[in-house]
């Protein structure tokens, strides 16, 4: 929906901000449908919660709101700064039961060097020859654990401090490649929601129209 929304505005095509709405939900709820139909139980997986609830925010974003108006302003911020706050809550939770179940044991013993050796099951595609570097040593093992927790636990702060979201999302990113190529497990929806949400891409583009003396001028984050 969001892909033919923007194919209407480079073919300008008449398409009100309205139906616009209706497009972006109408695709909002097809992918709802089909996350729910992955494990064939009716069961959203935890792999597409994030981008299903950050772009729900999304669905209910002011209309008045243009796309040339770079002036910052509460009422058209909520939905992103809504966004922050689920990701912001989905990774601290994440690490909260981490160390409520396990302790911390989790970080400083073979659990993640271990994990790493096994992988999933059943297997799936991952670069086997870095798996296997990776969990030759305990200590790497608990490094990435020592990471990992700090990053999840430590998420809130980016909504206090909105300066550090792009920092957060650059290590999310990270996380969850390295994940993919040392256990086949796919995050690409999380990687997405971050690079689209944790950045404020107007505030870049607007930076880099200014430097190479175009028009426009940083904008807010809104």
């Amino acid at each position: 929906a969001l892909a033919l929304c923007v194919a209407a505005r480079a073919e300008r095509l008449t398409l009100d901000q309205r139906a616009q709405r209706a497009l972006f939900i109408t695709g909002w709820v097809v992918y709802l449908v089909l996350s729910a139909l992955r494990a064939s139980n009716g069961k959203v997986m935890h792999n597409d919660i994030t981008m299903l609830w950050c772009s729900f925010f999304f669905c209910f974003a002011p209309l008045s709101a243009r796309r040339d108006d770079r002036t910052s302003s509460r009422a058209y911020g909520w939905p992103r700064r809504s966004a922050v706050a689920f990701i912001a809550c989905a990774y601290f939770f994440a690490g909260y039961w981490k160390l409520m179940r396990t302790g911390p044991s989790w970080v400083f013993s073979d659990n993640v060097q271990l994990s790493i050796a096994w992988g999933p099951k059943p297997a799936v595609e991952r670069w086997d020859w870095l798996a296997e570097i990776v969990s030759s040593w305990m200590i790497v093992g608990v490094a990435i654990a020592i990471v990992t927790i700090v990053f999840e636990v430590g998420a809130p702060v980016m909504l206090f401090r909105p300066r550090l979201q792009p920092v957060f999302g650059a290590v999310a990113v990270f996380l969850h490649f390295s994940v993919y190529l040392l256990f086949g497990l796919d995050y690409s929806m999380w990687i997405a929601i971050n690079l689209i949400v944790l950045f404020n891409w107007v505030e870049i583009v607007d930076r880099r129209r200014a430097a190479s003396g175009g028009l426009g001028s940083p904008a807010g984050t809104g």
